[in-house]
């Protein structure tokens, strides 16, 4: 017959292990998350640099303002993809790591040192960003 206190601790076993696979599936979808901004990044600045000559038919002036403004467009969203990437490495290869020993079913994580990560605004949001005061009356 089984104690008490053997029961008391199959229930926070499973607790523990119920935590752990959803700490695993958030993981996963963070890098997945990562993943994906960055992807659209790549892709929106080959967009950008694709809008800078598909109007053919408009006034000389008019045409290279529209190429400026595109232009500046796709430096913006690589300067964010830059950006994210050189922010995310760590992040990456810190979940990369947790993962891997996941995976491996090995509960010694003492390899792993605790990452700590400062988050600032993005230096190419700064410069385009309008000068509005939004506490003005």
């Amino acid at each position: 017959m089984t104690s008490l206190l053997e029961i008391n601790l199959c229930i926070e076993w499973l607790k523990c292990h119920v935590q752990a696979a959803r700490w695993k599936e958030e993981i996963q979808l963070i890098d997945e998350e990562m993943h994906q901004a960055l992807e659209f990044c790549s892709w929106k600045v080959k967009w950008w640099e694709q809008q800078a000559h598909c109007r053919i038919i408009v006034p000389p002036h008019l045409q290279q303002g529209l190429v400026a403004y595109a232009t500046q467009n796709a430096a913006v969203e690589h300067c964010r993809l830059m950006s994210w990437t050189n922010i995310w490495a760590p992040v990456c290869q810190y979940t990369a790591q947790v993962l891997e020993n996941h995976l491996k079913d090995q509960e010694d994580l003492a390899g792993l040192t605790m990452l700590e990560i400062e988050v600032e605004v993005d230096e190419c949001d700064n410069d385009l960003a309008p000068d509005w005061d939004y506490n003005a009356e």
